[in-house]
């Protein structure tokens, strides 16, 4: 009896560990709260997306809140100079999250002109903090050993 009560028991564990590793790895979620569980790649103005029954659809990016690719999460956030909100926002990797404080990574590509030493800089990696949508500090030299702490990184 005691066997048998141990199967059933392993039977009903692993029923539900063997249904969810079918469910595709990548998603994409839009500002009207859809959610697409799909395959995609990065167009010029949208992503191009199939569908896990195999549909084919476009999706802008100006309508994407947030993506997972390669069991990496990607949140539509805004970006920020110090504390000033430049009016621009950008996809940040979603690094870690602690209670309702998540840490982001974003990095910008390119060249750009640095005024302060007159020099081409190439893009860098810098790292925020949000609540939600609210931003709440940007790791500097100062508060990184505290905010690595928070985190447990």
């Amino acid at each position: 009896m005691k066997t048998l009560a141990s199967l059933i028991l392993v039977l009903l564990i692993s029923i539900p560990v063997s249904a969810n590793l079918n469910l595709p790895g990548d998603y994409i979620q839009t500002r009207d709260g859809n959610m697409y569980f799909a395959t995609f790649n990065f167009g010029m103005k949208n992503l191009r997306a199939r569908h896990t029954d195999g549909r084919l659809f476009k999706i802008r990016y100006a309508d994407v809140v947030s993506y997972k690719k390669d069991n990496t999460v990607f949140e539509k956030k805004a970006l920020y100079e110090g504390k000033v909100p430049t009016g621009y926002s950008a996809f940040m990797e979603l690094v870690c999250q602690k209670n309702d404080l998540k840490l982001y990574r974003y990095k910008e590509y390119g060249t750009y002109f640095d005024c302060s030493n007159f020099s081409f800089c190439k893009g860098n990696t810098r790292y925020f903090v949000y609540r939600g949508d609210e931003f709440i500090v940007e790791l500097t030299a100062q508060n990184v050993q505290t905010i690595c702490r928070f985190f447990e990184l």
